[in-house]
């Protein structure tokens, strides 16, 4: 039974660092220059950060940035507003 007991803790331990761990911490990016809105919108689709392009898309335009992303390294918070996620990343 002890062994029973070791991988019941490996899953427990696996399982709460895939939820809420990951969730904690802020996602960090890196722009390169010349990269385009859509090459950004894919990171931060693939990085849990917005759940649609579309919505990083309509912040840009609301915020007339899409000409003033900056290229370097970005943290951006997990459940920031998509507003929010422009103005990190065009040094607002």
């Amino acid at each position: 039974s002890d062994g029973q007991d070791a991988e019941e803790q490996l899953e427990t331990e696996a399982g709460a660092g895939t939820s809420s761990a990951v969730d904690e911490y802020p996602f960090a990016v890196y722009i390169n220059y010349g990269e385009t809105a859509a090459q950004i919108a894919q990171k931060l689709l693939d990085g849990g950060i917005i759940n649609d392009k579309n919505e990083f898309y309509d912040a840009l335009i609301a915020a007339k940035a899409e000409r003033k992303l900056l290229a370097g390294s970005f943290v951006i918070p997990r459940g920031s507003a998509p507003a929010d996620i422009v103005r990190i990343l065009t040094g607002g």
